[in-house]
């Protein structure tokens, strides 16, 4: 497989009520919940004293210099980190071992610098529910049916901590941006071992603070969901935000809508919905890779779509790109899609960009390419993306001799800003096919609000149609 598909991995806190609000919330909270709580077993591949020795060494000495993202600074960091971590070496269970791994990579603050121990099996065990931040808060969106209540309830605090200062302990082991941050945190708040290893739970259960979407406040004991999470191996955003993952779903906030939003509808690597009697064309992408064994799967939806819009004999006025869930891929895929939308465009037609805290490396590279292309035409809408349009990436992936963890290492740069024409250093294709976008901040900055999501409502895209308007009056 050719190593351009490296170019993604397979994938601010807000506000929150203070301690006051659980000491309050206790007057009326619920005790530990009556549902079975499922014990996390015990780790039976525990790590020997030698074996963390072993492993951490082969980190510092076989790995990091692999790893080119670190700068002298970070690398100095990190070695401190790795030695501090040998001389303290004691037997522990694998996921303990690797959370040292997790948090020496994130001391590179590239986001790209990360391992996915969650995918790993049996590693990790997930609460049971999942949440995301809205500008209201952390609002639990999905949960085990045995705990549907919890469904739009606002977490205030996890082990009395409340929520901002929990996600703070966390940020330790998310490498990259503010945003990058924002996005992954639910995730790492969500496995139990975790929580034990950052004392926000004991022996495998967390005391969390909840206000009900009745605005009752409770206190729930929770561990490992009863059952095993059909999403749990799903990105951050699919678990949280898209209804009816697996065989068995869990129970979610949007199963009382009868027609999903474009936004929240099943991945798919591209999919065109014409608007407007085909005038506006709306194209949904949620992966820059196949998500089937179909390695051209991408460039064919690419040529399908363009195969349409030229038979139609009809050209549009505005081209709207949903890459707000889009976690990277190969970025081959649609370079020259890149420039094919754009020139199909009417003269005085505009692109626009839909990006958010998911917006991840190759769909990084599409967002810089279409701007590119579409040469002043181009409007970005919604908000960061979860990288910044500089980052290391490719690379491969090692596996520590005793624990057999995984530890992606990356050493192909990429700017998409600036340029990128070293090719010592660049990724050789970003050198031939990159380009100097300059910012990727959003134009117009949209947050996605709880109360908006829930009714199946987008402000972001009602935003980019009323912007539409607005260009077609001023253009008569």
């Amino acid at each position: 497989m050719p190593r351009a598909i490296l170019g993604g991995l397979p994938e601010e806190d807000q506000g929150v009520n203070s301690f006051g609000a659980l000491a309050a919330a206790a007057a009326v909270c619920v005790a530990a919940t009556a549902a079975p709580i499922r014990a996390v077993a015990a780790d039976a591949a525990a790590l020997s004293k030698a074996d963390v020795v072993q492993d951490l060494t082969f980190f510092r000495d076989i790995y990091a210099p692999k790893e080119r993202s670190y700068t002298p600074k970070t690398r100095a960091q990190m070695e401190e980190f790795i030695d501090d971590a040998i001389a303290r070496a004691q037997p522990m269970p694998r996921y303990a071992l690797a959370l040292e791994f997790a948090q020496a990579q994130a001391f590179s603050n590239n986001a790209h610098t990360y391992s996915d121990y969650f995918g790993v099996d049996d590693l990790f065990h997930s609460l049971p529910i999942s949440f995301w931040e809205f500008p209201e808060g952390a609002i639990v969106t999905r949960a085990h049916p045995e705990f549907r209540r919890l469904l739009g309830a606002k977490i205030l605090t996890i082990g009395g901590a409340p929520y901002a200062a929990a996600a703070e302990r966390v940020a330790k082991f998310i490498p990259g941006t503010a945003e990058r941050k924002r996005y992954l945190t639910p995730s790492w708040l969500s496995r139990i071992e975790v929580l034990d290893a950052v004392a926000l739970a004991h022996d495998g259960v967390a005391e969390i603070g909840f206000e009900l979407a009745n605005g009752e406040h409770v206190v729930e004991h929770l561990g490992a969901a009863p059952t095993p999470d059909p999403a749990e191996e799903s990105p951050a955003w699919r678990a949280s935000l898209v209804p009816g993952k697996g065989p068995d779903p869990w129970p979610h906030v949007l199963d009382t809508l009868k027609i999903l939003p474009l936004q929240t509808q099943k991945p798919d690597e591209l999919m065109a919905t014409p608007l407007d009697d085909g005038d506006i064309v709306y194209i949904r992408s949620t992966s820059l890779s196949p998500y089937t064994d179909e390695p051209a799967a991408v460039i064919i939806k690419a040529y399908l779509i363009m195969d349409n819009l030229v038979k139609s004999g009809k050209r549009p006025d505005a081209i709207i790109v949903d890459l707000r869930y889009n976690g990277g891929g190969n970025f081959f895929n649609i370079i020259n899609f890149s420039k094919e939308l754009t020139g199909i465009l009417k003269p005085r037609g505009h692109i626009y960009v839909l990006e958010g805290r998911a917006t991840f490396s190759a769909a990084i590279s599409f967002t810089a390419l279409l701007k590119s292309e579409a040469h002043g035409r181009a409007t970005l809408v919604g908000e960061e993306a979860s990288d910044t349009p500089w980052f290391w990436s490719e690379g491969g992936v090692l596996e520590a001799p005793a624990s057999k963890l995984p530890l992606n290492y990356r050493d192909g740069r990429h700017d998409w800003a600036h340029g990128c024409t070293d090719l010592a250093t660049c990724y050789w294709p970003v050198v031939f096919h990159g380009v100097a976008a300059g910012s990727l901040r959003p134009d117009m900055p949209i947050e996605m609000t709880y109360a908006d999501y829930a009714r199946g409502e987008d402000a972001a895209l009602d935003a980019v149609m009323a912007d539409i308007k607005r260009r077609r009056v001023s253009t008569h």
